[in-house]
């Protein structure tokens, strides 16, 4: 990029950087004057909502509450039974229905669960007695409810089943001596209710009203209200999370929820910006203790404005760009033109057209820039003639280094290859073709995923990856299958110096034939793992097994639990025929006990006649893992318990066949997480064997703590 294009660049930049600066805080400014014009305004408006809203409810309120007080609506809670007790209050009940705004009561009471109501048309005279409610019903399930709460008043909005409406009721407790004996109330038309609160229209405002847990009783859309919120399970309500989506504003809107609930001014309003839709609103939060619900108010931003900052932005960004456009003038006078002059006569020097004397350009620090450039091309003069020379003695080197080079190749056993990053095969070494996958030529060009089986192709191009990042990765082990048989290779890969071309990373994978010493490890892990003569997990692996089984435990939370079995006739077998018929009955042994078993138990041979099966992840329930524990245990004994047929070598043509029966005694217990130790587990299981063999041997005995 030519200088003068960096300089309009840079100017650019400081342009842009001073108008975003300019624009945030013009417009933070304007912001904070128009936030506390719209906190004056919505303090008012919120204040004005609320007791709009409220000032019906309050006032149906005031009434239920004196008509719980009432003595003979007391006595009624009481003495239900009494008939002129109970005349008397449901005169004064329907003293009090003519009162209320719906011309309506209800009344229920906690001794008989009786629930009397009667409407505006008086229709139910003399028959205010409705039902007897039951806590087994759902439709119910609100007077329990209020009981269990034990607030003095609640407010919920919900369905008349007997009208078919949607009301406003007010459920208030009556007491006695501070002991909660009924529920009393009323209810009035839930529309006329919403048209005369939220339902009003204005312009960039809207109106919600919440209880504490945050579910919607009042909203202009009827399907966000959360009817009848009381009688629902937690996580079933209608909430505010439906209006607000940001996680951070519904954090503020509860931390402003409990500091109102706590707040003893009733006129608290709290403020803050929230986020809906991408489109900023100002909302401001009530609280009115009396019903216990939260006013919610949202303004529009755009409603709220009263300082616009456009017009100062574009006379600030006019004059700046004018101071601007002035120093780019003088810049491209005093420096950018010289410059440019300068740099016209180094092409002249780098196309070979070199004077003797070169021209000084510009002044200050380019005339010293000039100077300096003519010196170095003199410098230049001097030392091509002593370049030329080390030209010739490295390359000499590198003729000699080559052939070393390849000396070296020829003497590494190993197999080499060049890859890039995405497994290209470029170039190969191989002193032993028969260890290579495919024909050598066929490499070259190839990737490794259309040479190699997939799973070694994966581990090779994971090993370019790590190479390119650290440099050099080596250990490596890829498995397949060649015509000489199974092989292991163990690949070391280093990152290649790129050649002048190369569009990509190249990598030297030197791939070492390690099968025998594979093969030898397999076989030490089998002598120091497996029983010889019954290939079975010996007690080595068996404790690794029971660790690995108490974490999943852990894990999971299911039991898991441990047979000890013991042969109760082996030793007369051994007497009489000798080890060799006794080891192939052990050998029988074992695979009649791993057919018994799934394939995440293991069993093990303890030493001799004594075998072990660890069966994991049974149940939750302990009873139900005991269930299961014993029902394996008798597979294994029932199977063990058939008769065993046994050849007995002989040097004659004859095969002599014993038929031997051998039970077993199994001893288990349970095991659930680390709560005991490997050993304690296995004594428990050896007790209960023990225990078995006492009883009768041929038997399954579970071990107790008790």
């Amino acid at each position: 990029m030519k200088i003068k294009s960096k300089l309009f660049l840079v100017m650019t930049i400081i342009f842009a950087i001073f108008m975003a600066f300019l624009w945030f805080y013009t417009q933070s400014l304007s912001e904070k004057i128009n936030e506390k014009w719209g906190e004056r305004f919505i303090h008012k408006q919120i204040m004005f909502d609320k007791y709009r809203t409220l000032l019906p409810i309050l006032h149906e309120i005031a009434l239920v509450k004196q008509l719980s007080k009432e003595p003979t609506i007391i006595a009624m809670a009481n003495h239900e039974n009494d008939p002129k007790i109970r005349a008397n209050g449901l005169r004064t009940l329907e003293r009090y229905r003519i009162k209320f705004q719906d011309r309506s009561y209800f009344t229920a009471f906690t001794r008989s669960g009786n629930y009397y109501f009667n409407d505006s048309s008086n229709q139910f005279f003399g028959q205010e007695l409705r039902y007897v409610l039951s806590p087994y019903q759902s439709k119910d399930k609100w007077f329990y409810e209020t009981i269990k709460l034990g607030d003095t008043v609640q407010i919920n909005v919900n369905k008349d089943n007997i009208l078919g409406v949607n009301k406003v009721w007010i459920d208030y407790v009556v007491r006695d001596n501070g002991k909660i004996i009924g529920v009393i109330g009323t209810g009035f038309d839930f529309d006329q209710f919403l048209k005369q609160s939220v339902g009003i229209e204005q312009e960039g405002v809207r109106n919600f009203f919440i209880k504490k847990d945050l579910s919607i009783q009042l909203a202009k859309d009827r399907q966000m209200i959360d009817y009848a919120s009381m009688t629902k399970k937690d996580g079933t309500h209608k909430t505010i999370d439906m209006v607000f989506k940001d996680p951070h504003d519904m954090q503020y809107i509860k931390e402003a929820i409990a500091s109102l609930e706590d707040d003893k001014n009733l006129n608290s309003v709290k403020t803050l910006w929230v986020d809906i839709e991408g489109t900023k609103h100002l909302l401001g939060i009530a609280y009115q203790p009396d019903v216990g619900w939260f006013s919610l108010t949202l303004f529009d931003s755009e409603e709220l404005s009263l300082v616009n900052n456009k017009n100062i932005f574009i006379f600030l960004s006019l004059f700046f760009m004018g101071t601007l456009m002035l120093l780019g003038f003088m810049l491209k006078l005093l420096v950018v033109s010289p410059i440019e002059k300068l740099k016209k006569l180094m092409i002249r020097v780098e196309k070979g057209e070199i004077e003797n004397d070169l021209p000084i350009i510009g002044s200050g620090e380019i005339a010293e820039l000039s100077e300096r450039f003519n010196g170095m091309v003199k410098e230049i003069q001097e030392h091509n003639l002593t370049l030329e020379e080390k030209i010739q003695e490295r390359a000499a080197e590198l003729i000699y280094a080559n052939g070393k080079l390849n000396a070296i190749l020829e003497a590494i056993p190993d197999l080499m290859f060049e890859l890039g990053l995405d497994g290209t095969y470029y170039d190969y070494h191989s002193p032993r073709t028969d260890l290579l996958a495919a024909p050598a030529e066929v490499f070259i060009g190839k990737k490794v995923a259309d040479i190699l089986p997939l799973d070694a192709a994966n581990i090779c191009l994971q090993g370019l990856r790590e190479a390119n990042e650290t440099g050099h990765v080596e250990g490596l082990v890829i498995e397949f299958d060649l015509d000489v048989g199974k092989r292991w290779f163990e690949l070391s890969i280093a990152r290649k110096i790129s050649n002048v071309g190369d569009k990509q990373p190249r990598f030297i994978v030197l791939s070492r034939d390690i099968t025998l010493r594979k093969k030898a490890e397999e076989e030490i892990r089998a002598l120091a793992f497996y029983d010889s003569l019954t290939s079975l997990p010996n007690r080595r692996l068996l404790s690794d097994r029971l660790f690995q089984a108490q974490i999943v435990s852990k894990r999971s939370g299911c039991y898991g639990a441990v047979l000890f079995m013991d042969l109760d006739n082996f030793k007369p077998l051994n007497d009489t025929y000798g080890h060799t018929i006794g080891d192939l009955l052990l050998i029988q042994v074992a695979q009649r006990i791993r057919s018994c078993l799934r394939e995440s138990d293991t069993v093990a041979r303890f030493g001799g006649d004594e075998f072990i099966v660890l069966l994991s992840e049974l149940s939750e329930d302990k009873n139900a893992s005991i269930d299961q524990a014993m029902v394996i245990a008798e597979k294994i004994r029932h199977s063990l318990a058939h008769p065993y047929f046994l050849k007995i070598p002989s040097n004659t043509i004859e095969e002599k066949i014993v038929e031997h029966h051998c039970s077993a005694s199994i001893g288990c217990t349970l095991f659930f997480n680390h709560d005991a130790t490997q050993d304690e587990i296995f004594n428990q299981a050896d007790s209960a064997m023990y225990t078995a063999k006492e009883n009768g041997r041929d038997r399954v005995h579970f071990y107790s703590l008790f």
